[in-house]
C-alpha cells in the first residue's frame, strides 16, 4: 500500500481504518483517495495533474497496463483497454474556444465465461498526464459466482420482447418521445449486464440491440441500445 501511496505521488503514511484505506491528512485538498477493503474498490484522483497535451495512444496504454500489473491492480479478465480523453476549454481572446489540456483516459473492458459484461456492471479507468504519470484511478470490479442456471430465450423472441417495449414506451428523438414505425437492426451483441431492483448484485445474460428506430422522415439510432433479458421467461427490457 505504501509503494502504491508513493508512486501516486502521495505520502506512504496511508490511513487505515476498519473500512478500508484513505489519504493521509497532510494530502487532503491535494488528492483523494480510497480503496474499500470489502469490495477492492479503488477511488483515486490528483486534482493538480490536469495539464499538457496527451500521449500517443499506444504509450498511454502501455504505462497504464505496467503500472496496474506492477501494483497487482490489473483485473485478469480484463481485455481491449480504449482510449478516450479528458479536456478543459476556455475562450481566446478572439472569442473562439481553445483546448487548455488534454489527458489519457484508459477504459478497460470485462469478459466473463467468454462473454462481454455491458455498462456498469464493471469499471476500471485510468487517467494519465502528458508524461505518463499516474493521475487518476477508478475501479470496480466485483467478483461474481454462478447463482443458477437458465434457459435462453431465442434472438428472434428478444427482438418480440424489444418491440413490445417500444410500443409501450417509445423511443426519443430530439428529447421527445416518438413510436417508430420500423425498426432497423445493425448489431446484435449477447452479454452480461447487471440486474435491476432486486437483481442488483448479479449479472444476468442479455442481448443488445442497436439499431435506428425510424417514422417518416424522423431516424433515431438507440443512443444507449437496447437492452433485453435473455433468460427465457423474462420479459425485461431496457434502453
Amino acid at each position: 500500500m505504501k509503494t502504491l501511496a508513493e508512486d501516486l505521488g502521495m505520502s506512504p503514511d496511508i490511513i487505515e481504518s476498519d473500512n478500508g484505506f484513505s489519504v493521509n491528512s497532510s494530502d487532503i485538498g491535494k488528492y483523494y483517495f480510497y480503496i474499500r477493503k470489502d469490495t477492492g474498490e479503488i477511488s483515486f484522483q490528483n486534482f493538480s495533474g490536469r495539464s499538457g497535451q496527451p500521449q500517443p495512444p499506444t504509450q498511454a496504454i502501455s504505462d497504464a497496463n505496467n503500472f496496474l500489473n506492477k501494483h497487482g491492480i490489473m483485473p485478469a479478465d480484463a481485455y481491449e483497454p480504449v482510449v478516450n480523453y479528458n479536456g478543459g476549454q476556455s475562450i481566446s481572446p478572439s472569442g473562439k474556444p481553445q483546448i487548455d489540456w488534454q489527458t489519457s483516459v484508459i477504459n478497460y473492458k470485462r469478459k466473463i465465461n467468454g462473454l462481454p459484461v455491458y455498462g456498469a456492471a464493471a469499471k476500471l479507468e485510468v487517467e494519465l498526464d502528458s508524461n505518463g504519470n499516474i493521475i487518476g484511478i477508478h475501479k470496480n470490479w466485483p467478483e461474481y459466482q454462478i447463482n443458477k442456471t437458465s434457459i435462453a430465450k431465442s434472438p428472434e423472441m428478444a427482438f418480440f420482447d424489444s418491440e413490445n417495449y417500444i410500443n409501450t414506451h417509445g423511443l426519443y428523438w430530439n428529447a421527445f418521445p416518438f413510436w417508430p414505425e420500423k425498426i432497423v437492426i445493425h448489431q446484435i451483441g449477447f452479454v452480461y449486464v447487471q440486474g435491476i431492483r432486486n437483481e442488483s448484485g448479479y449479472l444476468k445474460p442479455a442481448y443488445v440491440f442497436w439499431g435506428d428506430g425510424i417514422q417518416g422522415d424522423k431516424s433515431d439510432r438507440f443512443s444507449s441500445a437496447i437492452i433485453v433479458s435473455a433468460i427465457d421467461g423474462d420479459p425485461e427490457c431496457r434502453i
